[in-house]
């Protein structure tokens, strides 16, 4: 997994995201031509990238299994893995191009039926006792069949393949951004990497399973800042820049801070609060020294969490340096407070290093986005949130104290969720229009839904 990451990041040149910054650009202005040839060079770099990075881990193999696993004849699945490191990376300049398109639907259906059709092979081959190399081939046929599928929906979308943009101008463009996804590779590794010399791999594998379940925690906020690039590119064009028009893009910002806290602070508030049988169930009873540095990584993103309605504002308005030095700066200052952690508190220690990088990732763009724009974030919607997930939080570990048993899990979850709203309904912060706009989100058959919250949360 390192060395794919690594490489498909090599390969990416961070192309993903101009390509959508670009193609979300020329949409909303209804330049196709421009639209078609920004999205088809940022593919055109990304295939180039791929080849060179692929000709050298082929031709390297030998070299590197020596050096990471201390055998020479692990080469041949490094050579094997070449099939995964191709797919992924052009996969990724392709869902950027869809994602500036707003193919969202099309980019969530193929991502779950290639993902069940990965996940399916690789059980199939470990069961017919193919090892790791029958889960790096299901990795790689999954993966693959994902990429072709996503270049028939861009051919489709995009148009005819045009060669004629400038290469040189999407280079620049992405060039801090390359930058700036090197150092998120590293904070993803970092405390692991600090880890592994100074800890048990016992404490590493309960470290993992504490990291697993937070990214299944974060893919909620990660999904719509995402979402949110696309439109604020849409909001954010060159006549505004020029025009130094940036209320919509404000306004923009400030709607999705209220959402990102009503969903992500009582996710994160929960599982904090749930993270001992969460973690015992998803890894089983050995893993439950993951439950506290859990708990600190959920309670992180809670605080931390309107940096996902930021995370993409800075390339919006062309600020890729500001945007690749503010990521680098959240990198380094952790890792070297990791550093001292991790030695007197463990995986605890590594966890409050991710955490603490969190907070100055949002500090950092709040600074220097308020010298940039109007900057406001949905406080009353951020206060009510975190008052109503503490009371949650109070009565599921209440509850666990009463009776703990791992498997009560999902009702320890109902509990909370149904004393969030309660909370949330004294608090009198949801409107009217909130609920429309979950009506209109979740469509006309799931009408009785926003129905029945309307009536707990007492919205007239």
């Amino acid at each position: 997994m390192l060395i794919t990451n690594g490489a498909a990041l090599l390969a990416g040149m961070g192309v993903n995201a101009t390509a959508t910054k670009f193609v979300a650009s020329f949409n909303a202005k209804d330049e196709y031509e421009k639209m078609r040839r920004a999205g088809y060079g940022c593919l055109i770099i990304n295939l180039m990238a791929t080849a060179i990075i692929s000709i050298a881990i082929y031709f390297s193999s030998d070299l590197l299994a020596s050096f990471l696993f201390g055998n020479i004849a692990k080469g041949a699945l490094l050579r094997l893995l070449l099939l995964e490191i191709v797919a992924i990376s052009v996969t990724s300049s392709l869902a950027g191009i869809l994602t500036g398109l707003k193919l969202f639907r099309q980019l969530s259906l193929v991502s779950m039926m290639t993902f069940t059709i990965r996940q399916i092979l690789v059980v199939t081959l470990l069961w017919l006792g193919w090892g790791v190399s029958g889960i790096v081939i299901g990795w790689g046929i999954g993966d693959s069949l994902s990429s072709v599928i996503l270049t028939v929906y861009t051919r489709k979308f995009l148009g005819p393949i045009r060669l004629d943009f400038g290469l040189a101008k999407l280079l620049k463009f992405s060039a801090p951004l390359f930058f700036g996804e090197v150092a998120t590779y590293a904070w993803t590794w970092f405390d692991r990497g600090l880890l592994l010399p100074l800890v048990s791999l016992a404490e590493l594998g309960s470290y993992n399973v504490a990291v697993t379940a937070f990214g299944m925690l974060d893919a909620f906020p990660s999904a719509i800042s995402g979402v949110l690039f696309p439109f604020y590119s849409h909001f954010y064009t060159e006549e505004s820049k020029r025009s130094e028009k940036k209320e919509d893009l404000e306004n923009a910002v400030l709607t999705a801070s209220r959402y990102l806290s009503f969903i992500t602070i009582p996710l994160a508030i929960g599982l904090a609060a749930t993270a001992l049988p969460a973690a015992t169930v998803l890894a089983g009873a050995n893993y439950a020294d993951a439950a506290y540095p859990l708990a600190v990584l959920a309670l992180s993103l809670a605080v931390a969490c309107q940096i996902r309605a930021l995370g993409s504002v800075l390339v919006v308005l062309g600020r890729t340096v500001t945007s690749a030095l503010v990521t680098v700066t959240s990198v380094v200052i952790p890792i070297f407070l990791g550093i001292l952690l991790v030695k007197n508190l463990g995986i605890l220690g590594a966890s409050l290093a991710r955490g603490v990088s969190l907070v100055i990732l949002l500090l950092l763009s709040m600074i220097v986005l308020r010298r940039i724009m109007k900057l406001q974030f949905d406080m009353k919607a951020y206060q009510s949130a975190w008052l109503a997930g503490l009371v949650m939080g109070v009565v599921v570990l209440g509850a666990q104290q009463i009776f703990y048993n791992k498997y009560l899990l999902v009702l320890y979850v109902g509990l909370g969720a149904l004393v969030f709203l309660f909370a949330m309904r004294q608090l009198r912060t949801v409107t009217r229009e909130d609920i429309d706009l979950l009506s209109d989100f979740l469509g006309p058959k799931m009408k009785f839904i926003t129905r029945w919250l309307g009536k707990v949360l007492d919205i007239k």
